[in-house]
């Protein structure tokens, strides 16, 4: 920055002056990627498996997509290939995020859960609720709701667990459970539907009127 080169800087410079921020999300999201699937690799193998003698453990080298979520809440996929990150970079596994160094510049991203991504938003909504569907194969561990509860929009209405994860799948807005279509233990299927809410007519006449 100019003021910085011509030593015109205050204890107050990065207070108020605005530091530019690069337009490298894209390239730093793809070498977050990378640098969070090595330490996820390693972290998921442990210490053991190597200590064991004649035990060879085979790289993962398959693509692998992982979603990430940096500070200003932008979503970036990016595809995992095997190729090594060329930015210096910290992994904190338990906190779910990733930083890395790029020209200078530190870029800090959330690891996105593949379930989160895909299933459907369960954000509060103002119209009727809709169906709830399985977002990915799954089973059912808890059906909190019966036919005839009124939900509002957030109230969770079906538990599923799927890759080693519970799931609370959500009203979208307030209704009333029509039917629930499964039990605890079943196997549900993606796109499955689960239950199903009272359909309200969207116009209905005032008593007397015709």
């Amino acid at each position: 920055q100019p003021p910085f080169v011509a030593g015109r800087i205050t204890t107050r410079y990065l207070d108020e002056t605005e530091i530019p921020r690069g337009d490298g999300g894209a390239v730093a999201a793809a070498e977050a990627a990378r640098t969070w699937s090595i330490a996820y690799d390693a972290a998921r193998r442990g210490p053991v498996w190597g200590s064991l003698p004649g035990f060879r453990v085979t790289e993962h080298r398959s693509p692998r997509t992982v979603f990430l979520r940096d500070l200003d809440g932008v979503e970036h996929k990016s595809i995992v290939d095997g190729v090594a990150p060329k930015a210096s970079g910290a992994v904190d596994l338990l906190g779910r995020s990733v930083a890395v160094n790029l020209d200078g510049q530190t870029y800090t991203f959330e690891i996105v859960p593949r379930s989160e991504h895909w299933a459907p938003s369960a954000a509060v909504g103002h119209g009727p609720a809709d169906a709830v569907a399985a977002p990915f194969p799954a089973v059912v561990t808890e059906v909190p709701v019966s036919p005839g509860d009124a939900v509002n929009a957030g109230d969770v209405v079906v538990v599923i667990e799927a890759m080693k994860m519970l799931h609370s799948l959500t009203a979208a807005g307030p209704g009333k459970v029509d039917e629930v279509r499964v039990d605890v233990g079943d196997n549900v299927a993606s796109a499955q539907l689960l239950v199903t809410f009272v359909q309200q007519p969207h116009d209905s006449p005032e008593e007397g009127q015709t």
